[in-house]
């Protein structure tokens, strides 16, 4: 039997892939032109249309990562803020490629679904359709060695904070990069880094960069809240086992089933201590209760779940769906005819060359 199921299991995760990439060409051409639009709409309705779009492409993406392959998400903490405006900066551990589709996740529940931006390593701005769509979208692209220029960063974080006036979602993997339980050479040098500033080395999460939290304190006056976030992904037939990498993409759609568990935490900023010391030890102290939490996940008396009591938070049909068939009418409008694949082709020669023009076109695409 399950030599049969394994080619459709291939096949069935074909098809997100398919979908997402295909739709990117249209995606990007529709937020670039709209870019251009600009100078002639108002603020509020060029910020509406781009959350709009932007909006479509994530939940397109978050339909195939739960709705589609039945992924079941489980929240514990804090209960999350619903239908409420507010600037936040989203911290979480850093464990998979597919992380920052579960800060989607919570946005959407909350009606934030295009407003979600990410602080990115800054060669993914050259990424083809997907660094044109962030780098448009007000992305904060920085550099994994820390040389990037302070002011041009301060620069652009205070203007991500001064444009959106609609509310904005920024998030910040402080661990720069991803925990793999395979990697111990990357393990070991973060407990060495942790060790050699005087704090107790962590075992579940890598010790985190404070530069991206200071400079968006420092900068973004807007700040609401700290959405304090640990992720833990878990096959309900299984242990949840500390020694195994976290699902990626293509992983994340093939298994039907999987759980994500998130413990949630609202910090309002109010809260964070002054001074840039004391906030060094605030972001340590956070990603140490997160050593903590995750210790409890992979205890094996507790069976794969964070402390306290969980709760679910359904994803509806109508904050994916609606945007899903829209993206498959445009594909299907592309690709059905021999003039749709022509002008299809042509998008994609464009796309390409906006990634190529990234370096000349950078300040156009700002947000």
């Amino acid at each position: 039997m399950t030599s049969l199921l394994t080619p459709l299991t291939s096949i069935r995760s074909l098809v997100p892939p398919i979908i997402v990439c295909g739709m990117s060409p249209h995606v990007t051409i529709l937020q670039f032109s709209l870019k251009l639009c600009k100078w002639f709409l108002p603020s509020s309705t060029y910020e509406r249309l781009n959350n709009l779009m932007n909006e479509n492409f994530t939940s397109t993406i978050c339909y195939f990562y739960e709705t589609y392959s039945g992924t079941k998400v489980i929240f514990y903490g804090d209960k999350i803020p619903m239908n409420v405006c507010e600037n936040v900066l989203y911290i979480s551990n850093h464990q998979t490629t597919v992380d920052w589709m579960m800060a989607v996740s919570i946005a959407i529940r909350q009606g934030y679904g295009g407003k979600v931006r990410w602080f990115m390593k800054d060669s993914l701005k050259y990424l083809p359709f997907y660094g044109t769509m962030n780098k448009i979208n007000g992305s904060i692209f920085v550099r994994r060695d820390g040389s990037n220029n302070n002011e041009t960063l301060k620069r652009d974080l205070k203007r991500l904070g001064d444009v959106r006036k609609l509310g904005f979602y920024l998030v910040n993997f402080a661990e720069g990069t991803r925990y793999n339980p395979n990697k111990s050479n990357v393990i070991k040098r973060s407990q060495k880094i942790a060790e050699d500033k005087g704090y107790e080395p962590l075992q579940n999460v890598l010790f985190p960069r404070s530069k991206g939290l200071l400079l968006s304190l420092e900068s973004m006056k807007t700040l609401d809240a700290i959405y304090d976030v640990t992720l833990a992904f878990k096959l309900p037939w299984e242990t949840a086992n500390r020694s195994q990498e976290g699902p990626g993409s293509v992983e994340m759609v093939s298994i039907y089933g999987r759980e994500v568990h998130i413990n949630f935490k609202r910090i309002p900023v109010s809260q964070l201590p002054k001074g840039e010391k004391e906030i060094k030890y605030w972001l340590y102290s956070r990603y140490s209760e997160k050593d903590r939490l995750l210790s409890h996940f992979y205890d094996k008396k507790t069976n794969g779940t964070f402390p306290g009591e969980s709760y679910e938070i359904p994803l509806k049909y109508n904050q994916t769906l609606p945007f899903l068939c829209f993206n498959i009418a445009m594909l299907t409008a592309a690709w059905g005819t021999e003039r749709g694949r022509n002008i299809y082709l042509k998008s994609c020669l464009f796309c390409f060359a906006l990634t190529l023009a990234t370096p000349i076109l950078g300040p156009l695409l700002r947000y």
